[in-house]
């Protein structure tokens, strides 16, 4: 009876292409998951409203007379243009 047990091995010739679609699926089941996972705390089509940067009320931005400098045939004093 020992005589009929074989115990060679034997050549296994499995394709790779069933670990190669697992991998696929897995990959889009976690992307989904995550992507259910983003709606709630999603913030990045939020539109925050930042008011302008705005002047001091006295500031008009022109030179208030200080520095008359050369040439100057005002006589020293300091014109506000109309």
């Amino acid at each position: 009876m020992a005589d009929q047990i074989n115990v060679t091995e034997r050549e296994r010739t499995s394709s790779p292409w069933p670990w190669i679609i697992g991998l696929i699926v897995l990959a889009i089941l976690i992307w989904a998951v995550m992507q259910m996972g983003d709606g709630a705390g999603d913030t990045n089509d939020v539109q925050v409203d930042v008011p302008a940067v705005t002047a001091p009320a006295g500031d008009t931005g022109g030179d208030t007379g200080g520095d008359t400098g050369a040439g100057n045939d005002s006589g020293g004093e300091a014109t506000n243009p109309q």
